[in-house]
């Protein structure tokens, strides 16, 4: 791509779009990106797009995803009562499709039924979804209240 050559360069890129700690600065990095590149190529705004998912499932308390066909898998320290809690922030239809599995004594696994079937794309935007759901469910009052 002609956007960005240089390999130091893009490694840059990467490591400014790694080190941002929120969806706003992701936002902010990628108007500074397209005021400086022109046009952001599919390729960045997928890279964007997963640094916000990870974003989302730290949030959240997920420290891992992995596919494993036909689901998701999700990695967690998070014992069974706080994965309860957070999947209330889930519309209701979307319950079932979270499986919590303690694993080992460290970390256990939620397995996100049906997931791993969609697009790389679909499955990014269907977690980023549901993580923006579950961290909402999360934020102290007085916090959402300075974002709305």
């Amino acid at each position: 791509s002609g956007w960005i050559t240089e390999n130091n360069e893009k490694m840059e890129a990467y490591r400014a779009a790694s080190n941002c700690k929120s969806s706003k600065e992701l936002i902010e990095l990628s108007i500074a990106w397209s005021d400086r590149y022109g046009t952001l190529p599919d390729s960045v705004e997928s890279l964007i797009e997963l640094m916000k998912l990870k974003q989302l499932a730290c949030e959240c308390g997920f420290s891992r995803i992995q596919l494993k066909s036909p689901n998701i898998e999700l990695e967690t320290p998070m014992a069974e009562p706080a994965f309860r809690l957070l999947r209330k922030g889930l519309p209701e239809h979307l319950h079932t499709r979270l499986i919590y599995k303690k694993a080992d004594n460290k970390l256990s696994n939620v397995t996100a039924r049906g997931l791993g079937v969609l697009s790389s794309k679909k499955q990014v935007e269907e977690l980023i979804r549901w993580f923006t759901y579950m961290s909402g469910s999360i934020k102290p009052k007085e916090e959402e209240e300075k974002i709305g």
